[in-house]
């Protein structure tokens, strides 16, 4: 059998393998299992890292490919954390709950519009605009991460369901502001080029060793400033 055929199909194996973490921790969260949800958009993040790596190792670039990532990525990364911040919130006594818990709709759709135009937007080859769906994934994961842990300081904040409506209001916004972003991609090893890769890798460790996983949401900020700082503006 010829290798390059076998190649051709590891990337889109690899995105395959992200879509069905996504579905499983779609059941997880479903059941209220939001530690293993989480842990499943940690596994969607790790597939959809190899198969780019994959595809730049094998060259095996194709259409196919791009789009069949972002149906991949649009589960795993938009339905899956919304569907945790939901659980979440469902378990909290609230008045009106019926009603609120349906603005968590709102992320999924706010993920669509954000890779359909990633898609097609030719200016994001470098770096980033409006937050990625990934990150979007994480911030919620560590949420999800420190909800378990009870007895942390932060597990009371994430619990409040004001506090998980108004943020998956702002990552919504996020996802589909012209806010530009530098990208978390490693494409060169020189420090004047990577330094805030650097600093934010820098300050993301140092709050997760301060306040574990609850503290990682503190990094979005600084992310988006720091990001303000590299582009001096965040409107192009």
């Amino acid at each position: 059998m010829d290798f390059k055929i076998i190649t051709k199909h590891i990337p889109n194996s690899l995105t395959c393998a992200n879509l069905v973490c996504g579905c499983i921790g779609i059941y997880f969260a479903a059941h209220d299992s939001v530690i293993f949800a989480s842990w499943c958009i940690v596994f969607s993040c790790l597939f959809d890292f190899l198969d780019g790596f994959a595809a730049r190792l094998f060259k095996s670039y194709s259409l196919m490919g791009k789009e069949l990532d972002s149906l991949a990525d649009m589960v795993s990364f938009g339905v899956l954390p919304a569907y945790i911040l939901f659980s979440i919130f469902s378990s909290q006594i609230l008045e009106n709950k019926e009603f609120l818990q349906f603005l968590f709709l709102i992320m999924p759709i706010c993920a669509a519009l954000r890779l359909a135009k990633f898609n097609i937007d030719t200016r994001q080859a470098q770096h980033f605009i409006g937050l990625p769906t990934p990150a979007v994934a994480l911030f919620v994961i560590s949420i999800g991460f420190s909800v378990f842990k009870q007895n942390n300081f932060f597990s009371h904040i994430y619990q409040n369901p004001y506090f998980l409506l108004v943020i998956s209001l702002v990552l919504s916004a996020l996802m589909v502001l012209n806010i530009n972003l530098f990208s978390l991609k490693l494409n060169s090893l020189k420090f004047k080029e990577i330094w805030h890769l650097l600093l934010i890798l820098f300050i993301g460790i140092l709050l997760f060793f301060i306040f574990g996983s609850g503290g990682l949401p503190i990094l979005l900020p600084f992310y988006l400033l720091l990001s303000k700082i590299v582009f001096k503006n965040f409107k192009e």
